[in-house]
């Protein structure tokens, strides 16, 4: 029969895995949406840097984004996004995209 500090052990086996689990579908998550942002980006003329998530002034959530313009060089780019949008999101990311080509006076190319 198992004992308390059996099932303890258990149950903390069975946590750490989930977090671990988790995490890599996170990671994972994070890396396609760099690529398909520096993707969409790069179509436009703009060399993708970085992407970090952070808070604005207002303690809204911004996506801020690091590129590289063909005109100006190095640019960082704030974008805020509502806090019930998820961060990974294809609207937060055709927002995002958006938003920064209009920063950034790149036309559209469509």
């Amino acid at each position: 029969m198992a004992t308390n500090d059996d099932m303890n052990k258990a149950l903390l086996l069975a946590g750490l895995i989930g977090l671990g689990a988790m995490a890599y579908t996170s990671n994972q998550r994070r890396r396609e949406f760099d690529s398909s942002l520096r993707e969409q980006l790069q179509a436009e003329g703009l060399e993708f840097i970085s992407a970090e998530l952070g808070r604005g002034p207002s303690n809204e959530p911004v996506w801020m984004v690091t590129l590289t313009h063909p005109f100006r060089g190095l640019q960082r780019y704030s974008v805020s996004f509502a806090p019930e949008d998820e961060p990974y999101a294809i609207k937060t990311m055709n927002s995002l995209v958006g938003r920064i080509l209009t920063k950034a006076n790149v036309r559209i190319a469509k």
